[in-house]
């Protein structure tokens, strides 16, 4: 490889060769990648599977309210429409972030993975705090798991492309 600071003519002007040849991720990094963007499917999947169930259920009480004549209680009609929509606004984040990542096999953009790692906090702290049971826990526990993976894969890639420029 030729120097850090070596230029070649590209037309009329000179580029750097750190722009000119792009960094591929080796085949280890472009598989934890694809499981990445796989995984992220799935949870944005499985978010949107929670909402949907949730609202079915929230119908289903809203209804027996209203054929028994007992009013709702006000304050829980907006807790749960927050609740809701803040479970499809990530959902629906979990399916741009996987198939972003999934789009994004072949590059060493940082920007996808960053996307994940928020993906990840997010439905942490929404699993952690909406749920109930043993998935709470084990939901929480998944996302932080992510979270370590999407790291390794950073630094993996911040590593080879030290080395490379070297």
């Amino acid at each position: 490889m030729a120097p850090t600071g070596s230029t070649r003519e590209a037309g009329e002007e000179t580029v750097p060769v750190e722009e000119a040849l792009p960094l591929v991720p080796d085949g280890e990094t472009r598989f934890q990648r694809y499981c990445l963007g796989f995984i992220d499917l799935i949870m944005g999947c499985s978010a949107g599977w929670i909402t949907f169930m949730n609202t079915v259920d929230l119908k289903e009480k809203f209804q027996n309210h209203q054929t028994v004549g007992t009013p709702a209680i006000t304050g829980w009609n907006a807790t749960v429409v927050a609740v809701v929509a803040s479970f499809a606004v990530v959902s629906l984040f979990g399916l741009v972030v996987g198939v972003w990542n999934l789009l994004n096999l072949r590059t060493m953009s940082r920007q996808p993975l960053t996307a994940a790692i928020v993906f990840s906090a997010l439905s942490a702290v929404l699993s952690f705090i909406f749920l109930t049971g043993p998935a709470r826990i084990l939901l929480a526990l998944f996302h932080v798991f992510l979270i370590i993976l999407i790291f390794r894969i950073l630094r993996q890639e911040w590593s080879r492309s030290r080395r490379s420029l070297a």
